[in-house]
């Protein structure tokens, strides 16, 4: 099974309004863990989001780098690879 997917089956089936706005060419790659995912929620879903991604076991980051707050890190780890998400 395909935990990283259980996501965006709550994400769906909760109706969160979501959308993959950037490097949709590199959706396979963000599933090797190799590219990270860029999502806009819906200004109305964003605590709908947060509780979904954190029950789906994604932990919020922060970025060694750049930190802005309208910008979330989620990550989800599995034994070969670390997914990334950016939520707008």
């Amino acid at each position: 099974m395909n935990f990283e997917l259980n996501i965006f089956k709550d994400l769906n089936a909760n109706k969160v309004e979501y959308v993959v706005w950037k490097n949709t060419n590199l959706i396979d790659n963000f599933f090797l863990g190799k590219e990270n995912l860029d999502i806009y929620i819906h200004n109305n879903h964003h605590e709908k989001f947060k509780f979904l991604i954190k029950k789906n076991n994604w932990i919020e980051a922060k970025s060694t780098s750049n930190n802005f707050q309208e910008i979330k890190h989620y990550l989800f780890f599995e034994h070969d690879k670390i997914l990334h998400i950016h939520a707008y």
